[in-house]
């Protein structure tokens, strides 16, 4: 409400509870963090952007949020 546009809400798929999510991968603690990752994080933010056909993204990453982003470029272009 406070900046005019509607959220697009995703989550992991065939997953929208708990109870859906433990019967399709199994319980988070026991998944392998990339797995993990790739399911609840990757898979869906991949699918939100072919829904919504853009073709730039702006992001909020930061450089000092994790060791591995200290070497972000500023742009990543063709990604």
């Amino acid at each position: 409400d406070k900046y005019g546009k509607a959220a697009l809400w995703k989550f992991p798929k065939d997953a929208s509870t708990l109870d859906e999510f433990v019967a399709t991968y199994g319980m988070a603690e026991d998944m392998d963090s990339a797995d993990f990752d790739f399911v609840s994080k990757v898979e869906p933010f991949q699918r939100a952007l072919a829904e919504c056909q853009k073709d730039i993204l702006i992001t909020g990453r930061r450089m000092d949020q994790a060791a591995q982003r200290i070497e972000l470029a500023v742009w990543e272009e063709g990604k």
